[in-house]
């Protein structure tokens, strides 16, 4: 269903009147529930018109059984497909063979702390004991901590360069790394780090800029590039970067790049050592706000070419960054323009508790699209506050998932596609298109149903940038999970396919282009 640019006044076809906006308990259960396996695929049902040029599959992580967890940052890995052909589709899940998931199978209980959920323990000493080895792994980045890859999903080549492709299921933690069979969702076994590591921070977002490089985070203040060879996973270091606070390493989840540059943000979120030990709870999960920090920007040149420039900024809080490319200022000099998801606060992580998830008369925190300019020449200064792009924000204010055209990525580009909200709403549930040169917005929403990270498919032979569709994972009002297809330009819906199976909430997804 559509609305008009940037409002939420109903335009054909219109919303109920009566509509309600937050997603339903049966939506809700499906999400943060126990999902099934469903390992051989299946024929989907398709509702309206899928193009038949759309060839490949959607792979999307995320968490899978929520039974005995707290956050939704916390549920077993599982991946969920939608294969399309010829207007048609088919179904699958199945989760990630985890050493978490079958520890958890096995003894019936969490064995492993996740990001909120501690490990079952019977006694103040197990419970210590636990705690100081979720520190000692904060601070050495050791690999005895759970092995969840529930976050994101990369395209990597096979182990000795022959075969077929592989995809790569990571998270947070340095053992949380899995190969997995694209066609049969089965764990092929442990996988490696995909790319550049930027610590203290999650593994969970490679950046693939441009060939042949990617990026990613795991737990340590260094950074490194990979060699030459991008399908060999073989890693050098190019930069350290030293934490403000040592024994209160800054939590980060994703940054952003180009093919020349890293720019590492540490917003004034810090690791609480001693909650993690004693099982202490701090305001925002295991995690310190310290806003009279503000938020310390760091930009890298990959090659080591160029001394690192420092900045200071308001603080502000950031999950994910759409974009990052380098433009010419008005007055000729270069500046990285860097496009994110960004809160004033960290609130979004106490609003994904699973409680507070299941109390459809919450709020879900304000955030919006938003541009921040960063000149790379010239004395290193305070930059100001990043600023919103939509032309009226109060329209458009939960942003997440940017997603852009990968044709686009670390260059000049118009178009972002986001998850955002329609409210009354605890959880994002609508789609949105930015045009970041207009501000001009336009959304899709279905009253009742939750909906996940967008995902833009290029048409064949496309013209302009935003000739193609948008995907997205979703949970419908009764409960079933469902892949809608949306046209880029109009953010119309063209057609979904209703799973037959409930999926469970999704991070972040790839697409597999069948036409290759």
């Amino acid at each position: 269903m559509l609305l008009r640019p940037g409002t939420a006044t109903p335009a054909a076809p219109a919303l109920p009147a009566t509509g309600d906006h937050v997603p339903t308990a049966n939506a809700r259960q499906a999400l943060f529930g126990v999902a099934k396996e469903q390992v051989e695929e299946v024929p989907a049902r398709v509702v309206g018109a899928i193009p038949k040029w759309l060839s490949g599959s959607l792979v999307v992580n995320g968490g899978g059984d929520y039974s005995q967890m707290t956050h939704l940052f916390d549920g077993y890995a599982q991946l969920v497909k939608a294969r399309f052909k010829d207007g048609q589709a088919w179904g699958a899940q199945r989760y990630i063979d985890t050493e978490a998931y079958r520890a958890f199978k096995r003894e019936g209980k969490v064995v492993y702390r996740e990001f909120a959920t501690p490990p079952a323990t019977s006694s103040s000493l197990e419970a210590l004991l636990s705690g100081l080895r979720d520190v000692v792994a904060v601070v050495t980045g050791a690999t005895n901590t759970t092995d969840n890859a529930s976050v994101s999903l990369h395209s990597v080549g096979p182990k000795g360069g022959r075969g077929r492709r592989q995809l790569l299921a990571v998270s947070e933690t340095p053992k949380a790394s899995y190969l997995i069979d694209p066609d049969t969702l089965a764990t092929i076994g442990r996988g490696g780090a995909p790319a550049v590591d930027l610590q203290p921070a999650g593994r969970s977002h490679p950046k693939p800029p441009g060939p042949p490089r990617s990026r990613n985070l795991p737990l340590l203040p260094q950074a490194s590039f990979p060699d030459k060879d991008p399908e060999t996973l073989k890693r050098t270091e190019v930069a350290f970067v030293a934490d403000r606070r040592p024994l209160t390493p800054a939590w980060l989840h994703d940054f952003p790049s180009t093919d020349d540059y890293a720019v590492i943000i540490e917003h004034p979120l810090y690791i609480n050592l001693g909650s993690l030990l004693f099982g202490n709870p701090r305001p925002y999960v295991f995690m310190d706000w310290q806003p009279e920090d503000g938020t310390r920007i760091t930009v890298v040149r990959l090659d080591g070419s160029e001394p690192q420039r420092v900045f200071d900024a308001p603080p502000f809080f950031v999950f994910h960054y759409g974009q990052c490319y380098e433009a010419t200022a008005a007055d000729g000099s270069r500046q990285l323009v860097v496009d994110m998801a960004a809160y004033d606060d960290p609130t979004i992580l106490n609003d994904l508790g699973l409680q507070p998830l299941k109390e459809p008369q919450r709020q879900v925190s304000q955030s919006y699209y938003k541009r921040l300019t960063i000149p790379l020449s010239g004395p290193a200064t305070s930059l100001p506050a990043p600023t919103p792009l939509a032309a009226d924000p109060s329209a458009n204010d939960f942003c997440e998932f940017p997603a852009i055209n990968p044709a686009f990525r670390g260059r000049p580009y118009r178009y972002a596609y986001t998850l955002s909200a329609v409210r009354p709403t605890n959880m994002g549930n609508a789609l949105s298109r930015i045009d970041v040169a207009t501000g001009e917005t336009l959304t899709w929403h279905q009253p009742g149903a939750a909906i996940g990270e967008p995902l833009f498919v290029a048409a064949p032979e496309a013209a302009a940038e935003d000739d193609g569709v948008v995907l997205a994972p979703g949970a419908a009002p009764n409960g079933g999970g469902f892949v809608v297809v949306l046209d880029a330009k109009t953010m119309a819906e063209l057609g979904r396919v209703e799973l037959p199976f409930e999926a469970p909430y999704r991070f972040h997804g790839i697409w597999l282009d069948g036409r290759e």
